[in-house]
This record gives C-alpha cells, structure tokens and sequence, in this order.
C-alpha cells in the first residue's frame, strides 16, 4: 500500500494490496469463523484513513485514530 500511495497512478501495488486484504477476510467470513466485529473493524479503520487523507489531513486526534 505503501508503494501505491508514493508513486500514484501505478496501481498494480494497490490491487496487491486490495488482493491481499479480501485473502485476508473471505475465508474466515465464508467459514463462520469471522465475528462481525472483525470485518467492522476493518471497515473502520479504512475509513477512518480515508477521513484523515481527504477531510482531516494532519496531525491531532484524527491522525491519532487512524
């Protein structure tokens, strides 16, 4: 993800890392092995890191959440 964010445009690194995140969350989900507070929390960690990159960027209690 790194990479995609420091050379913009490229996208094979991001669709790696979007890859890696569904490799990362499908099989316990379609297993029943996944609570929902699992998948929530992803959820809301990637939001939270699209508010601080598009809303708040900087330093203080987003950037601290994040």
């Amino acid at each position: 993800m790194f990479l995609e964010m420091s050379h913009p445009g490229v996208g094979l690194p991001g669709a790696i890392a979007a890859l890696a995140l569904v490799a990362l969350l499908a099989p316990p989900a379609l297993l029943g092995m996944a609570n929902w507070w699992e998948i929530g929390a992803i959820g809301v960690g990637l939001l939270l890191i699209v508010v601080e990159i598009f809303v708040l960027p900087g330093f203080g209690l987003p950037g601290i959440a994040a």
